[in-house]
């Protein structure tokens, strides 16, 4: 019997084989695919409610796949992943949706008018990417520096390890990044405001992880969402909104038993 697939979707700026450690380890059950850089793809363009890079991930799991997947995406990955879903239920058997950035209640009136009156940057990570360093003389540099970051602070080593050898390109003197900080900034200029009243009607198996420490999916707001409105299971793990590159092993080993009760749901109505 041939085993179920997880299509994973990273977040904002960072590849999927970033995840290396943390895919790996779901690989042993699953097949495990993904589109290392979405949102790069120039007929696929950033567009203001990401319907693009859902349009995207619909593209790559036509052409790729013979049956639906379980969906699983980070962050960014995971308001795409839910976009594709809405878009083409028939190609997802359940999702995971792993800390998005869902935007919620009063926030969405706030961020309507933080991008209506151009300070949007003040409320994202964008102003914190514009000018950001990228290149770097080798890979050494770069994990030294990405290393003293804090952003990078509880990140397993092996992960920070990968970003630096599978989110850099080398160049003739130099390595540089290669998920673009134009397309990261666009990226968090045109988070998504639109998305509660479409989900309350997803029609996919789905639950939502969420890091306890993490400050992008407002625990109080997003939990009643999801719980009380969406009807689906919210996990609380160990970690900030990075937890799958702060404890991989630990997050897939979470992860694999919020699928398990997911896929027996996905049995009994199918």
């Amino acid at each position: 019997m041939s085993k179920d697939v997880i299509h994973f979707s990273h977040a904002n700026g960072f590849p999927a084989k970033t995840y290396s450690k943390f895919l790996e380890a779901l690989s042993d059950e699953y097949e495990v695919g993904y589109v290392d850089i979405l949102a790069h793809n120039p007929s696929y363009p950033v567009d203001r409610k990401w319907l693009n890079p859902a349009r995207e991930l619909v593209a790559y799991l036509e052409a790729t796949y013979n049956q639906p997947v379980i969906g699983v995406g980070h962050s960014f990955g995971g308001m795409v992943t839910l976009l594709a879903a809405e878009l083409r239920p028939d190609l997802f058997k359940a999702l995971i949706i792993l800390d998005p950035p869902l935007v919620l209640g009063a926030a969405r009136w706030l961020m309507k008018v933080a991008k209506r009156f151009g300070f949007i940057d003040r409320i994202t990570p964008a102003a914190r990417t514009i000018g950001r360093k990228e290149q770097w003389d080798n890979h050494q540099e770069a994990y030294d520096y990405f290393k003293g970051k804090k952003l990078f602070a509880q990140f397993d080593d092996d992960c920070i390890w990968d970003y630096v050898r599978h989110g850099t390109r080398e160049q003739t003197n130099h390595i540089e990044l290669i998920f673009s900080p134009g397309t990261e900034v666009d990226i968090y200029r045109t988070v998504p405001d639109h998305m509660g009243e479409n989900l309350k009607r997803l029609d996919v198996p789905t639950a939502f992880m969420v890091g306890k420490n993490s400050e992008v999916a407002a625990l109080g707001n997003f939990k009643s969402f999801v719980q009380n409105k969406m009807k689906r299971q919210v996990i609380i793990v160990d970690g900030g909104h990075l937890f799958p590159l702060e404890k991989p092993h630990k997050s897939a080993r979470e992860m694999k038993a919020v699928l398990a009760g997911l896929l027996s749901q996905h049995a009994k109505v199918a």
